[in-house]
């Protein structure tokens, strides 16, 4: 008996140490590699921290983007912890965390975490790994990029509070998901792909009679337009980036193929862009069928995310695409794909679990046609063979997930390096010439002495790296 309660116990500690180990792998790439400097974009923050809350900057465009939202966690976050950086990349990682738990939610479907298995287990850390992947580093080691975390982890709870409320009829969930679309929203530009989802239920619901009452339907489409319409209201557009209308479409689709394939395989490798095609064009099998068999609303929480991070990955093709940057993808961008990816994972994860429980159900196969097309194939070999495939399929993408993140470890120390470069100039100002301050911002040489008397406020005041991080 207490053979069996020791064998149960070590096998449950095991179970949550795996599925613990994507937030431990997470977690210990900010620790290690995490570097308290201000860089960059994150500059414009920290130079406005005594106007933040003004209405103006809030509202104000940063490049061509609104970010409300992070604006205001970035003012709480800095003021509480000294303005440190570090600080900025370990509340990515609690949107994450967020993240990874609607993962928990959607494979234990209903279940109690007590009742978790071994499937499960193995399921849930892997699509866990897409989530925590290391090829979008830059954004979990740059504390500016909270905004690209919120996005795709509030926009996806977005989806599930809405599926929630279609099965429960209870209106809050409806309120809770229209409120974390309208965040994610104003949170960057490429966070209004968040509506693609909805907007796309509109017109299911319009052409094809899914079952979606006309109420909700215009909630939908009067929350959506209106968040759009003051997104843009005032809105300029920003100098020197590239005009979206004159884009050339054959290097948006290869940059948009090519931020697919970042998260699996290199950049601007072949077989990240056979990869892509490949996941693209059963992406937009599955929903044709979806919509032919009247299946969009039973799978929105898994298509709307999908449709979020493709939309996202859209902008940024068209936005970033030009002849400078066409042949690089930035490690930021894979966080748009990171999210299609994992939801493509844990929709393969239903498919596989659906298909396997009717070719459980033998009576349901009895006196069924063989197909006309293959006669020799009855509907329940049919199924079997997709079943493998697509088990395969999954297995492979959890492999290649793998290993990008272990490949990822000399992207990873560069950045660090390059970094804790930027920290020491910083840090010792006073020692270095106004060329070497471009590392982490490009000062114009007229600005110089406010810069310095900036940094000189921030040693005085314990500020960011001066605060003995």
């Amino acid at each position: 008996m207490l053979e069996k309660k020791l064998t149960c116990f070590i096998s449950k500690a095991l179970k949550y140490i795996i599925v613990f180990l994507p937030i431990i792998w997470g977690l210990y790439i900010v620790d290690k590699y995490g570097v308290n400097v201000c860089y960059l974009d994150e500059w414009t923050y920290f130079q406005n921290r005594e106007h933040f809350l003004s209405i103006d900057y809030l509202w104000a465009q940063h490049n061509e983007h609104r970010m409300l939202f992070p604006k205001i966690i970035t003012f709480i976050i800095g003021s509480l912890f000294s303005w440190n950086s570090k600080a900025f990349m370990y509340t990515s990682q609690c949107f994450l965390l967020l993240l990874y738990l609607t993962v928990f939610i959607l494979v234990l479907d209903e279940r109690k975490l007590k009742e978790i298995k071994w499937a499960d287990v193995i399921e849930i850390a892997a699509v866990g790994l897409c989530v925590y992947n290391c090829a979008q580093c830059e954004n979990l080691l740059w504390g500016f990029q909270v905004a690209w975390i919120m996005i795709v982890s509030l926009g996806s709870i977005s989806y599930i509070a809405f599926d929630k409320f279609l099965k429960t009829g209870r209106r809050k969930y409806f309120l809770y998901s229209m409120i974390l679309a309208i965040i994610s929203s104003y949170s960057s530009l490429h966070g209004l792909a968040v509506w693609g989802g909805y907007l796309l239920l509109v017109i299911v619901k319009i052409f094809f009679k899914e079952k979606l009452t006309w109420k909700i339907l215009f909630g939908i489409i009067a929350t959506c337009f209106s968040t759009v319409l003051l997104y843009f209201l005032g809105w300029s557009r920003v100098s020197g980036h590239q005009q979206y209308a004159g884009s050339n479409v054959k290097q948006i689709l290869k940059y948009f193929f090519g931020q697919i394939g970042e998260v699996l395989v290199s950049t601007n490798h072949k077989v990240s862009y056979l990869i892509a095609i490949l996941l693209f064009s059963v992406f937009a099998f599955f929903l044709i069928l979806c919509v032919y068999k009247r299946k969009m609303i039973a799978n929105i929480k898994y298509i709307g995310p999908m449709i979020m991070g493709l939309g996202s990955m859209f902008f940024i093709a068209m936005g970033r695409s030009n002849g400078n940057t066409g042949a690089y993808i930035a490690s930021r961008y894979v966080t748009n794909s990171m999210i299609f990816l994992s939801f493509f994972m844990l929709l393969l994860l239903k498919v596989i679990k659906h298909t396997r429980s009717i070719l459980q159900s033998e009576q349901k196969w009895r006196g069924l046609p063989r197909l006309h097309i293959m006669p020799h194939y009855n509907v329940k070999k049919t199924m079997q063979t997709v079943t493998c495939v697509l088990v395969i399929l999954f297995i492979g993408l959890a492999g290649l997930t793998i290993n990008r993140n272990v490949r990822m470890e000399k992207n990873v120390m560069t950045r660090y390096k390059k970094m804790s470069q930027a920290k020491t100039i910083l840090t010792h100002y006073e020692q270095y010439e106004a060329k070497d301050y471009q590392i982490f911002y490009p000062i114009p040489e007229n600005d110089v002495e406010k810069w310095r008397a900036l940094f000189k406020t921030m040693k005085e005041e314990h500020l960011n790296a001066f605060n003995g991080e």
